[in-house]
């Protein structure tokens, strides 16, 4: 039996927790008021079905799967987006299109919950080697995301969200491991950016021998 997360409105979801309930799959709808992200935490689902139907705002697709794949154990779950023609494409495994049938549903859930079935490259893994190229190009302004005009308080909040990003505490244990070596050297080159770019005269500095090495 696997467990599935299903985050959709009550009519799709029941749709999908039959389909699950046909394989002999446990399908798993978050309790009122718990997060996404927290509910994946919690249940830790072999599989995520998301609906586009959720609305905007908070509750907007895209944000949600950013939000859930930042999590510990968000980011290597494979997801089935349900959606309609012409939606902006998300990174996903799986799209559904509706109007799908609950076969075409059973399919998919089959396919992605068996042993050896397609799982997307992790977004984390991605994320780090672009991370850790960018810090061997050695642009401070780059590695942090962040203008050359930007203010000493932009800074400071591009290198807490990086560094929140990359803590070990949140890195999944296995990629931790995989990627400790540029872990550590991002991290070092992070507090060197931080740094330099974090005092006015010496960003100004830093900037203007950037552009001539340009």
């Amino acid at each position: 039996m696997r467990s599935i997360l299903i985050l959709a409105k009550p009519y799709e979801a029941e749709l999908v927790r039959k389909a699950c309930a046909d394989l002999g799959h446990e399908a798993l709808v978050p309790e009122e008021g718990v997060e996404p992200a927290e509910a994946v935490e919690r249940q830790r689902p072999d599989l995520l079905v998301l609906s586009t139907r959720l609305g905007r705002g908070a509750a907007e697709p895209s944000r949600l799967l950013a939000m859930i794949r930042s999590s510990r154990h968000g980011d290597g779950v494979p997801v089935v987006l349900l959606a309609d023609e012409g939606e902006p494409e998300l990174e996903v495994n799986r799209v559904l299109l509706r109007p799908y049938s609950a076969e075409a549903l059973v399919t998919c859930v089959r396919e992605l919950v068996s042993n050896g079935a397609p799982v997307r490259q992790s977004v984390a893994y991605q994320r780090i080697e672009a991370i850790h190229e960018l810090v061997q190009e050695g642009d401070y302004f780059s590695l942090l995301e962040v203008s050359p005009r930007a203010t000493t308080e932009e800074i400071e909040q591009a290198h807490r969200r990086l560094a929140a990003e990359l803590d070990p505490e949140r890195v999944d244990p296995d990629l931790a491991v995989e990627y400790g070596q540029q872990l550590a050297e991002i991290r070092e080159v992070l507090d060197e950016a931080r740094q330099v770019l974090g005092i006015d005269a010496l960003r100004e500095a830093y900037r203007a021998q950037l552009e001539e090495t340009k």
